[in-house]
């Protein structure tokens, strides 16, 4: 799993135990429910303060499944990218009823709370690792968007009333006008089930 000097993940080796991750949470799971359970590693593997340098692990045996593990930011962040960008690959595929559009997109907007990518800076460390992240959440966004534009114009309605000013919610505005643009606006009645919604 790890090169020779015990630091650097071998390319192959994290691809397949990215499949063993995703076959396991897929089996077990919705995919509504991998997703959103990605998005909170995600999150919870990101450091609140972008000055931080990611960890890079360190080589841990584990006895019962004798296996030597890799733990550290660094390979967290890129295995669940590459889960979240193999399963968004898988849309195509999909009925929007095996995505639920409001769930989706409130993961990213926590996320996009508790880190804000517009505080990133050139001189920061791993300014690059972090710009792979938010791009690959950008695709995932667009395919959410693509499988229910009109719940994706519902979730921009009922955050913007609440005051919530957020880059992912205007981007979501503008993607929408972009490739939806006669999607009409959004009846009060259809937004009342996110009344107790809880994005903080």
């Amino acid at each position: 799993m790890l090169s020779n000097d015990g630091v650097t993940f071998v390319e192959t080796d994290l691809t397949n135990e990215m499949q063993l991750l995703l076959d396991g949470l897929l089996r077990f799971h919705s995919v509504n429910a991998t997703l959103t359970n990605l998005l909170r590693i995600l999150s919870d593997s990101m450091p609140v303060d972008f000055n931080t340098e990611l960890t890079k692990g360190k080589k841990s045996y584990h006895p019962l499944q004798r296996l030597t593990l890799f733990i550290g930011q660094k390979m967290m962040l890129k295995l669940t990218v590459k889960c979240l960008v193999k399963l968004s690959g898988s849309f195509k595929s999909l009925v929007t009823e095996d995505v639920r559009v409001f769930d989706v997109l409130i993961e990213i907007y926590k996320l996009f709370k508790l880190h804000p990518p517009e505080t990133l800076k050139e001189d920061q460390p791993n300014i690059k690792d972090f710009d792979v992240i938010y791009r690959n959440i950008r695709t995932l966004a667009d395919h959410v968007i693509d499988l229910g534009p009109h719940k994706a114009k519902e979730f921009t309605d009922f955050f913007s009333r609440e005051n919530n000013k957020s880059i992912f919610l205007e981007y979501i505005k503008s993607y929408v006008a972009k490739y939806y643009p006669n999607i009409t606006h959004s009846h009060p009645h259809n937004m009342t089930n996110m009344s107790n919604v809880s994005y903080s």
